[in-house]
């Protein structure tokens, strides 16, 4: 993996832990995570206002296909998050999306993962289910955890990121990454809104809005950027280093709850964070 597209997986770590923890501090969470695609379409829509005539020669099939899959997976978050705390789910949804991600990438995808770049995942992976333990033997019953509706939830959301991610690997190929990250986003705002009002009706969206409006537009443009990265990270590199790496935002999200919510962050955790760096630095070397 090249120094660049490594440096772009650490910004969009740190962003995308960033607005998940404010998700999870939000009151109605699948009306504020509409309202924050909505905000990050409108925001971002000058890169598709300035090109209008990429509208007719897109491949809509990939646009039409990532936006599905990720209006379930915004649904299967929010959802997570009000079953689970969030330095459970975040790392569990994460830990399990390059496993995933590596899977689909070697049959469906034809990328080839050395055995360097094996390893690396296999310590990412390893470290991201370990960085939630209470303690060490904790780590003998890894699915005492599958007992919880949030960790249920969690798992659904890491393996809608392994099919929203494949998906975006080969179409950014074919499609300027800006412009079809907006495009995809367009969609996740407007495919749930009928059923989204008819449920929760337009008092809940003004109500959330007038509450948190500012952390709303934020997780927009951190959740708009961070994966606009992503896609210009696999330009460069294997979906399947590219998903493990990003997986930094783990250690990330755990210090920001060490910090901020005031969440714990003892010896099982800090021997978790340094497993999943050393995956980092392998995947980066080697892989």
């Amino acid at each position: 993996m090249t120094l660049h597209a490594l440096l772009l997986l650490l910004c969009a770590a740190l962003l995308h832990a960033s607005w998940n923890l404010l998700v999870k501090r939000s009151r109605d969470k699948q009306v504020f995570t509409w309202c924050a695609m909505c905000a990050a379409a409108v925001l971002f829509s000058p890169l598709i206002l300035r090109d209008l005539g990429i509208l007719r020669v897109v491949d809509w099939r990939f646009v039409v296909g990532s936006a599905a899959v990720e209006v379930v997976y915004y649904a299967a978050l929010a959802r997570a998050y009000e079953h689970g705390d969030y330095s459970l789910v975040y790392p569990i949804a994460r830990g399990s999306a390059p496993a995933f991600i590596a899977l689909w990438a070697v049959l469906l995808l034809g990328e080839q993962v050395s055995v360097w770049g094996g390893l690396g995942i296999a310590m990412i992976a390893l470290g991201i289910q370990a960085i939630h333990q209470e303690s060490f033997r904790r780590l003998r019953h890894p699915l005492h955890l599958l007992r919880a509706p949030g960790t249920r939830w969690a798992l659904a959301v890491g393996l809608l990121i392994s099919v929203y991610s494949s998906i975006d690997k080969v179409a950014v190929g074919r499609i300027p990454p800006d412009r079809y990250i907006v495009l995809v986003f367009g969609l996740v705002a407007l495919l749930p809104a009928p059923y989204l009002l008819a449920r929760r009706g337009i008092s809940a969206v003004v109500a959330e809005w007038r509450a948190n409006a500012l952390p709303i537009v934020a997780v927009g443009a951190m959740n708009l950027l961070s994966y606009l990265l992503v896609l210009q990270a696999m330009q460069d590199a294997n979906v399947s280093y590219v998903g493990a790496v990003r997986e930094m935002s783990v250690v990330m999200a755990a210090l920001l709850g060490a910090v901020l919510m005031r969440e714990g962050f003892g010896l099982v955790r800090i021997v978790a964070a340094c497993v999943i760096f050393a995956g980092v630095i392998v995947i980066a070397g080697y892989g």
